[in-house]
């Protein structure tokens, strides 16, 4: 998808991979995004504030990331695909965005007035690494904002097209909800990602 991933053998994580995933394009994804209405933090900036987050949201300490999520990354067959494990996930909000289903029938968040019902899910670097490809970067850009969680606000990453035009939708039936034809779907997608990562592909 225009990334570049470095791909680094000896590293061994839960989703089974047998390599570390470094990932070296993300200056393309956040560069200009401080530029946009109300302001993106730029990525590399934002490490420490969502770190941070963790105390706030999860009971017991640990390293990774919170992702923000509506859709398919909240289902725990894609998660067993994906991350090889069940993630942890609270229940979150995300204020100042609303929700578009663009040409190509893709669904989207970008800056706007709604909330957006969701849940932030802790991942590890690798596991990030994943979820950047399922959710397709650079299409769609991994930006830091807040979130808020059982009354706490915190940083947590999320996936926008910021640029992208689309028609306004209620995002009510992807709360977590799919019929058992979209969940296959979604699992079958998920294996054929995962089957071409092992395979050493890393575009």
């Amino acid at each position: 998808m225009g990334i570049s991933y470095d791909i680094l053998v000896g590293g061994y994580d839960k989703v089974g991979i047998s390599y570390d995933i470094l990932v070296g394009g993300y200056d393309k994804v956040s560069i200009g995004y401080d530029s946009l209405e109300g302001g993106y933090d730029k990525m590399g900036k934002s490490n420490d504030k969502l770190n941070k987050s963790f105390d706030k949201v999860f009971e017991q300490d640990g390293g990774g990331q919170l992702l923000f999520s509506y859709g398919t990354l909240r289902d725990e067959d894609v998660q067993r695909v994906l991350f090889g494990r069940v993630v942890e996930v609270r229940e979150a909000v995300l204020d100042g965005h609303a929700a578009y289903v663009g040409e190509d029938g893709y669904y989207f968040l970008k800056k706007g007035i709604g909330v957006i019902e969701g849940a932030v899910l802790r991942l590890t670097g690798a596991e990030l690494a994943v979820a950047d490809r399922w959710e397709e970067v650079p299409v769609y850009a991994r930006v830091a904002v807040d979130v808020r969680v059982a009354g706490e606000v915190v940083r947590a990453w999320v996936y926008v097209r910021p640029d992208a035009v689309g028609e306004s939708v209620d995002l009510a039936h992807a709360q977590g909800s799919f019929s058992a034809g979209e969940k296959e779907a979604y699992v079958r997608e998920a294996r054929e990602m995962m089957a071409r990562i092992r395979g050493g592909d890393g575009n």
